[in-house]
């Protein structure tokens, strides 16, 4: 087996995309996992001032990058859209994204356990 180079990373793999049904609404979106970067800026972005993560701000910034189609630009945006959806639905999308990002089958139940539908 070659070892990895610098250079062998210039092409990453896709990313993972899933269609996440919205059936309250019979429409369905499309989401993504997210890259390390992503989700080290999601982090950073989420935490206060004491370096405590808002949990809320986290979802909002994970729907923010993993929600591809329709885009979201801007938390505004992401804003407007909690105003419309219920928590179900938004755990759905987060579901999505978390699944997309998730190694194993144990991952994804462990995630699924913490959004029932």
């Amino acid at each position: 087996m070659k070892r990895l180079k610098l250079d062998d990373i210039s092409n990453p793999p896709a990313l993972k995309t899933q269609e996440v049904e919205l059936k309250q609404w019979d429409k369905s979106v499309v989401v993504q996992g997210l890259t390390k970067a992503d989700t080290v800026e999601i982090n950073e972005l989420s935490e206060n001032e004491d370096g405590i993560r808002d949990d809320v701000l986290f979802e909002k910034y994970l729907i923010l990058k993993g929600m591809i189609d329709p885009e979201l630009d801007s938390l505004e945006d992401v804003n407007n859209f909690y105003t419309k959806a219920t928590p179900q639905l938004i755990d759905q999308i987060l579901i999505g994204i978390y699944k997309c990002m998730a190694w194993t089958k144990e991952d994804q139940a462990n995630i699924a356990d913490q959004f029932r539908e």
